[in-house]
């Protein structure tokens, strides 16, 4: 776990842009919502869940894919965590996203290790992942993508219940053909801010603020020019590109049994 630890950092550290043009676009707020169910098996060694998600847009291009509907995607997971022991756990999940012009099924593994870190719980993961295409519009090829996580969380006493602030940071990197000329070293980011209060003895509630970045590269351009040949649109070099999408989102979680032991403080939302 010490070398995933330092790889994480390293990439982290990496400047992911290079010396070319960099361009950035920042897209309107998405708001994400989720509810959940969890139980445990009797000897607190087995977390089964089941998670279905709805994410909403203003973008014009989402608003144009959801018609009718205004979610653009709507995401169904099922999944499992084996606790061992000295703090390691292996889950495995699939799901299952339409996003109205195509349908994807999404297996994941991952490893992780809950520890503790200046007197915060520190959550490590590493997970891989498989995206298959199917009644998909155009040619979209199957892929892969690792992913490294780092989360670090803080419980506060509210009088007797306790409120649970946590930070995630996210690194995704495609593998396959997905992994085009265009690529850059780090495909997406992810960093969330979440706070989970328990409403009840079973039921928690989370709200949280999510920055999404995607790493692109677009290729030179020549320009545009109307009808009587006036330019509307300069010539353009190779450059990096970031799309950047800022993210509210709200969450229900119901325990049908829950676990006495600390677990993994960022994973109420699940399969991000």
């Amino acid at each position: 776990m010490k070398k995933i630890v330092l790889l994480f950092s390293l990439l982290v550290c990496f400047k992911v842009t290079n010396a070319q043009t960099l361009e950035k676009f920042r897209e309107s707020i998405s708001v994400w919502s989720y509810l959940q169910g969890q139980y445990y098996s009797p000897n607190e060694n087995f977390r089964f869940i089941a998670d279905v998600q709805l994410r909403y847009s203003s973008e014009e291009l989402y608003t144009e894919l959801s018609s009718s509907i205004p979610f653009y995607r709507g995401q169904y997971t099922l999944g499992g965590e084996y606790y061992m022991q000295k703090g390691w756990l292996l889950g495995a999940s699939a799901r299952v996203a339409d996003e109205r012009t195509t349908n994807i099924i999404v297996p994941k593994g991952w490893i992780a290790h809950r520890g503790e870190f200046l007197g915060l719980s520190f959550y490590k993961e590493v997970g891989i992942e498989s995206f298959n295409y199917f009644e998909t519009i155009g040619n979209t090829p199957d892929y892969y993508r690792w992913s490294l996580l780092v989360s670090l969380a803080k419980e506060l006493s509210l009088g007797d219940k306790l409120l649970t602030l946590h930070m995630d940071y996210r690194i995704f990197r495609n593998q396959g053909e997905a992994r085009a000329s265009q690529s850059r070293r780090i495909d997406k980011t992810r960093w969330f801010l979440g706070a989970k209060y328990p409403l009840t003895e079973k039921l928690d509630l989370e709200i949280f603020l999510m920055k999404e970045t995607n790493y692109l590269k677009l290729i030179a351009t020549q320009g545009r020019f109307d009808a009587e040949g006036n330019q509307i649109e300069p010539p353009k070099p190779e450059r990096n590109y970031n799309k950047v999408t800022p993210i509210l989102g709200f969450g229900l979680s119901y325990a049908i049994k829950k676990s006495s032991k600390t677990t993994n403080p960022s994973s109420l939302f699940y399969g991000y």
